[in-house]
C-alpha cells in the first residue's frame, strides 16, 4: 500500500498557489509503479497531476492492515447497543514527508482518505497539517480533520450520458461527537471554528515541526495520528438517506379493475377476450421470438408514444421498435422472452418490476423510447428501491450463497445502467460483496476465482466492478470501529 503525503511546491513558489492537494490531483497508477520494491525506506517524489503538488510515495503495509481477519462481519460492533458508532482513523505520516516541510504556508496531507463505514453507508475523511510561524519564528502545525464526502474523489468529471453523481443524492456529512487526535500518547480535542467551513475540525495548539520530527525515533519511519470520532447510529440508515422509505408517487393513471388477472393470462400466452394487437419479443428470422396477444387500449393508456404509433404505423428511429404497416403488431427485435414480463406488467398495471439482471440495458433502451420523462425517472427510482430491498432481504436471511449471487447480479445490472442511475443500490451491493470477500479470505477461500469460473456469469465482464469491490473491502477492513 502506498503511504502518500502531499505537500505544496518548493518554498520559493507562492503559498497561494500551493494549498492542500485533493485526491484528484494524484495519479494513483503512477504511484503504483513505484511500489514494486516494497521498501518503506525508499521514498519516491512525484509531481501531482495539478502540476503544483509534490507527492511523496512510500510503501506502508500497516496502512491497510485488516482489522476484520478474525471472521467478523463488517457490520459487527463491539458495543451493539450503543447509540453511536466509534471509529479509530489511523493517519500515518512518513519521516521523509515531515522533513520536506521548510517554510510557513506549507502543508501535508494523505493522498488517500480514510473511510467511516457502517450498514452500507460511508463517508471519507482526510487531514491537513498546516504550518505557520509562531511568535518565536518556529514552525507550528495546526491539525485539521476534513470531510471529503461519500466518495474518494468528489470532483471527478461525470462520464457522457450520466444521470448525475454516482452517490446518494440526499446524503450529508455526519456530525461528529467529541472528536480528538492522539499522537505519541497525547490527546488534542478537535473543535469547529467560528466562520470555518462545515465539517472542519481543528486542533489549533498542536505540535511544532521540530517536535513532529523528534517523534520519529530509532527506526520508526512512520508517525501515526490517531483520530477518534463518534457518529450517531441513526446516521447509518441507507433507506432514509436515499429517500427510499418514501412512498413513490404515481406517474400514470391507475390500472382498471381485473388488470392483474388479465395480465397473468397474457403472460401465460393466452389470447384473452378483446385482444386486438400482437407484441413480438425477439428476432423471428432466427426463430428466437415469442408472441403475446395484448389489448391496444392497455398499451395506449401506458405509453403516448405507442398510442401515436398505432395511428401512424411509422417506424421510430433506430431498430428497437419495428412497426409492420400491414399488421397489428409491434416487434421488439432486441428483447427476449424473459423481458416480456417487465413490459406487460407495465402496460397492464403501470407497475415497474425488476427485469433479469442481464437485461437492464436492453430493457432500459426500449423503455426510454416508449416512456415519457417522468416515467423514466420513476423507473430508476423504483429499480433502485427494489434492488436495495432484495439485497437487504438476502442479508437478513444470512445465506452466504444468496448474498453473493444477489450482490453480483445486482452489480451486473447496475453497471449496465446509465452512470449515476442506481447509486444507493450500487453501494449496498458493493459493500455486501466486499464483506463476503473478506469473510471468504479468512476461510482460505478464493471467492473471486469462484465467481469468474461460474458458468452463470461467463458472458458478463465481472472486471467492470470486482476491482472496485476489492478496493472497498481493503478500505473498510482497515478501520476499527465499535
Amino acid at each position: 500500500m502506498a503511504s502518500t503525503a502531499t505537500a505544496p511546491p518548493n518554498k520559493d513558489e507562492s503559498a497561494a498557489a500551493t494549498g492542500n492537494a485533493a485526491p484528484d490531483s494524484i495519479d494513483m497508477s503512477q504511484i503504483a509503479e513505484h511500489l514494486q520494491s516494497g521498501d518503506p525506506r525508499k521514498t519516491v517524489l512525484l509531481q501531482g497531476a495539478d502540476g503544483k503538488t509534490r507527492v511523496f510515495v512510500n510503501n506502508d503495509e500497516e496502512q491497510l492492515k485488516n482489522c476484520y481477519n478474525d471472521g467478523r462481519s463488517f457490520e459487527s460492533l463491539g458495543k451493539p447497543d450503543a447509540d453511536n458508532v466509534d471509529y479509530t482513523l489511523n493517519f500515518r505520516l512518513h519521516k521523509d514527508s515531515a522533513n520536506a516541510v521548510g517554510s510557513a504556508g506549507e502543508s501535508l496531507s494523505p493522498a488517500v482518505p480514510i473511510i467511516s463505514y457502517h450498514a452500507h453507508v460511508w463517508w471519507f475523511w482526510t487531514y491537513e497539517l498546516l504550518f505557520k510561524e509562531d511568535k518565536d519564528n518556529a514552525l507550528k502545525a495546526t491539525f485539521i480533520l476534513k470531510s471529503v464526502g461519500p466518495c474518494i474523489n468528489p470532483h471527478r468529471e461525470l462520464p457522457r450520458g450520466a444521470l448525475g453523481e454516482n452517490i446518494p443524492r440526499t446524503q450529508m456529512a455526519p456530525s461528529l461527537k467529541s472528536p480528538k487526535v492522539i499522537v505519541a500518547g497525547t490527546s488534542y480535542p478537535l473543535k469547529t471554528l467560528l466562520g470555518a467551513p462545515d465539517n472542519i475540525y481543528v486542533a489549533e495548539h498542536f505540535l511544532s515541526l521540530d517536535r513532529i520530527r523528534e517523534l520519529f525515533v530509532d527506526d520508526n519511519l512512520f508517525l501515526t495520528f490517531t483520530v477518534n470520532i463518534s457518529i450517531p447510529k441513526s446516521y447509518f440508515d441507507v433507506l432514509k438517506q436515499a429517500g427510499l422509505g418514501e412512498v413513490e408517487s404515481a406517474v400514470t393513471v391507475a390500472a382498471p379493475p381485473g388488470a392483474d388477472e388479465t395480465l397473468k393470462k397474457v403472460i401465460a400466452g393466452e389470447k384473452t377476450a378483446g385482444a386486438d394487437y400482437v407484441l413480438t419479443f425477439g428476432d423471428s428470422s432466427k426463430n428466437e421470438s415469442v408472441e403475446y396477444h395484448v389489448h391496444r387500449m392497455a398499451l395506449a393508456r401506458s405509453s403516448s408514444v405507442l398510442a401515436q404509433l398505432f395511428r401512424t404505423k411509422y417506424n421510430p428511429p433506430g431498430d428497437q421498435i419495428l412497426v409492420p404497416s400491414s399488421e397489428d403488431r409491434f416487434i421488439f427485435p432486441h428483447l427476449k422472452k424473459e423481458d416480456a414480463e417487465f413490459f406487460l406488467t407495465f402496460f397492464y398495471t403501470q407497475r415497474l418490476v425488476l427485469p433479469h439482471f442481464g437485461a437492464f440495458a436492453r430493457v432500459g433502451r426500449v423503455f426510454c423510447m416508449i416512456a415519457e420523462r417522468p416515467q423514466l425517472m420513476h423507473l430508476f427510482k423504483q429499480w433502485q428501491k427494489l434492488l436495495v430491498e432484495k439485497l437487504l432481504d438476502a442479508e437478513k436471511a444470512g445465506d452466504t450463497s444468496k448474498i453473493v449471487s444477489e450482490s453480483v447480479e445486482a452489480l451486473i445490472a447496475i453497471y449496465s445502467a446509465p452512470y449515476g442511475a442506481l447509486p444507493v443500490a450500487k453501494r449496498v451491493a458493493a459493500s455486501l460483496l466486499a464483506n463476503e470477500l473478506n469473510l471468504s479470505e479468512g476461510k482460505g477461500e478464493k471467492l473471486i476465482n469462484t465467481l469468474k469460473a461460474d458458468p452463470k456469469y461467463e458472458s458478463y465482464n465481472l472486471d467492470k466492478f470486482l476491482p472496485g469491490v476489492v478496493r472497498l473491502r481493503l478500505l473498510i477492513a482497515s478501520v476499527p470501529k465499535e
